[in-house]
């Protein structure tokens, strides 16, 4: 990194399951992808690796995110949370 580089911050978007929450976390993500991935008050199937980071539930980088009409197209071999 450069002398006077500036690191851009994670973007965290908080998710409901049916038990718990989890954060979701992004680098380099851009609002409008954002916006479009995730509207708020929809229902979405997010898989990918789930960890615990200061005691919270989080997937860095969702592997797929997917509205529950294309969960046929998620592989089989994928844990997900609904």
């Amino acid at each position: 990194m450069s002398r006077g580089a500036i690191r851009a911050s994670p973007t965290a978007c908080v998710v409901r399951t049916r038990t718990s929450a989890v954060e979701l976390v992004f680098f380099h993500a851009k609002a409008e992808y954002l916006a479009r991935t995730l509207p708020v008050g929809t229902k979405r199937i997010v898989s990918g690796r789930i960890e615990r980071f200061g005691g919270r539930l989080q997937i860095v980088h969702p592997d797929y995110i997917v509205s529950p009409e294309q969960a046929d197209q998620l592989p089989r071999t994928n844990p997900f949370i609904a």
